[in-house]
């Protein structure tokens, strides 16, 4: 109840429990973007002809990633979302961004099945 009211302080004006909700998810989706997706307001440039030999996959190539697909690629789900290496780092695929897509962890779990690691 306090952060109500101090919300509606900021805000200057009475508001009801509809729009309440509708800021708070706004908050909670940015900040869960800012934490899983690497996404942030001013992100660094990547650098330029690096080639990723790590099987860590950097911050710019996730933000890439995720505003190209935004979805699982396979099943279209956007629950559960993780970064898939297309061709597995452990027989000589990279951590770029034409090598990775986002999948759902239903999919995920059936393509290493698939390419049995």
């Amino acid at each position: 109840m306090a952060a109500m009211e101090e919300v509606k302080k900021l805000l200057g004006r009475d508001f009801d429990s509809d729009e309440l909700i509708m800021y708070a998810m706004e908050a909670a989706l940015e900040k869960i973007k800012k934490s899983k997706f690497k996404q942030t307001d001013r992100p660094k440039s990547p650098p330029l002809a690096k080639v990723n030999k790590s099987r860590v996959i950097s911050a710019h190539v996730k933000r890439e990633i995720f505003r190209r697909d935004k979805k699982c690629t396979n099943c279209g789900s956007i629950h559960e979302l993780n970064y898939d290496h297309r061709q597995p780092f452990s027989l000589g695929g990279t951590s770029g961004i034409e090598n990775i897509r986002l999948l759902c962890f239903q999919c995920n779990q059936r393509a290493r099945i698939k390419m049995k690691l």
